[in-house]
């Protein structure tokens, strides 16, 4: 008696882990998941269809999907759910700077995915564009004497306006502040230029509002991996193979799908 229970005890426990192997290979072998702020064009957003989209996706797709040869899926959120779904593995990264914070819980990739540059909007008949056009870090104290303005929210504007003491105007989004420099009530705004150009290619202000040439700051965004990933071996080939699509061109072309 005591045997035959012993044996179906045996055969039940054969059962269940049986059962159990395709969950283990489906866990094994799910796709690497990015997740990316949903809000945020053109770096990052939702499109038309409600599928995840921008400069950043794009450069992931094509690199994960043209050079690895690997399944990506992404993931769009608010900004903060973002960061902690990869900080407790829901996602396997994110792409954004690699702060001590965030290496806490992830491991940056070696090449970076795409460097946010902040350059100067103008007005392109600006009485002020000969002064405004000479404006670098050496003598960025000058901006004083101008009309800038910005978006309420927005991080890098804040500390680098607070650390020169400059005070600027904050409007509730960003097209705010390029209209009012297309119609002269402002003189000029730094922001990240791919973001620049594709409100201006949106809002049909490129004939009103130029980027001048000058970077006053540079944001890399690198890969970010969760230390909980059960892809803890994709950063040196990512690395590789992004570096190889650099090389070929790719990220520039994407930011023109976006631009231009």
């Amino acid at each position: 008696m005591q045997g035959s229970t012993i044996k179906r005890l045996i055969r039940h426990s054969v059962i269940v882990f049986a059962m159990t192997l395709p969950t283990l290979a489906f866990a094994e072998n799910k796709p690497f998941s990015v997740a990316y702020n949903e809000s945020w064009p053109p770096f990052s957003f939702r499109n038309e269809n409600n599928e995840m989209a921008g400069i950043l996706v794009d450069i992931v797709k094509e690199v994960f999907e043209t050079k690895l040869k690997e399944p990506v899926e992404f993931y769009g959120y608010p900004w903060k759910r973002v960061q902690h779904n990869v900080e407790i593995g829901v996602h396997d990264a994110l792409v954004t700077t690699a702060t001590e914070a965030r290496l806490a819980y992830s491991n940056s990739s070696s090449e970076v995915v795409y460097t946010l540059e902040e350059k100067a909007f103008i007005n392109r008949h600006s009485k002020h564009k000969k002064a405004l056009s000479a404006l670098t870090l050496s003598n960025i104290s000058e901006l004083e004497n101008y009309n800038v303005c910005d978006m309420i929210g927005n991080g890098w504007a804040n500390n680098f306006y607070g650390k020169y003491g400059i005070e600027i105007k904050r409007f509730k989004d960003i097209n705010l502040c390029f209209r009012n420099i297309a119609f002269e009530r402002y003189d000029i705004a730094i922001h990240a230029s791919a973001a620049g150009l594709a409100l201006l290619k949106k809002e049909q202000l490129t004939d009103k509002v130029e980027m001048l040439p000058f970077v006053f700051d540079e944001v890399p965004f690198p890969l970010l991996v969760s230390k909980k990933s059960k892809h803890p071996d994709i950063l040196p080939k990512f690395d590789q193979a992004i570096r190889v699509f650099k090389q070929q061109g790719g990220i520039q072309k994407i930011v023109d799908r976006y631009t231009r």
